[in-house]
Formats: structure tokens, sequence, C-alpha cells
């Protein structure tokens, strides 16, 4: 999770990818065509927090600074099963390494 490119199983590649490189996640959405860009920072192996530096999404609902926390929870070969908390809210997703 630290370098590489990584798809989601709930969408298709070029509705949604993440590139993460040096401690910067950027999430794409509509073929690269939006993204948003985050700090990343492990606070464990298994752990980690992304504070939102910049938004290009329209109408997105998270705003720069927001934090969210996000738990690997396993993993198989190239996919990454995390789940990610946000204001009391948890989201559970699969990530496959690309690239």
């Amino acid at each position: 999770m630290k370098n590489g490119k990584f798809g989601s199983t709930n969408y298709d590649p070029k509705e949604y990818y993440m590139i993460v490189k040096n401690g910067i996640q950027t999430e794409y959405v509509s073929d690269g065509k939006y993204y948003v860009k985050s700090k990343m920072e492990f606070i464990n192996p298994c752990e980690y927090k992304t504070t939102i530096l910049e938004i290009t999404i329209p109408d997105y609902d998270k705003k720069i600074g927001e934090f969210l926390t996000t738990e690997i929870i396993a993993t198989q070969c190239e996919y990454v099963k995390v789940k990610s908390k946000m204001y009391g809210k948890d989201y559970e997703f699969v990530l496959v390494k690309m690239d």
C-alpha cells in the first residue's frame, strides 16, 4: 500500500483508480479527469491516515484538511481488503494492485 497503482473491485479501472507514491495517495475518477490528493501517514504497518490536500471533483462532499483512517484487514496476492473510517462511518472495500 505504500507505492503502486490500485483499482477497486467495485469499479471499472476507467471510473476509479488510485496511485500511491512518496506518501501521497491520489484517487482518480472519470478516466483520470478528476482527483482527490491526500497525504498518507502510516500509524502502524496495517493502518494509515490520509489527510485531503487537493480536490478537483465537482460537488465532492469532503473538504481539504479532512482525514480518514484506513485499516488493512487482509491481503491475498494482489488483493488488499481495507476498512476506512470517517465521521463514525465504516467503509469496506477490496483494492487490487495493478502496477
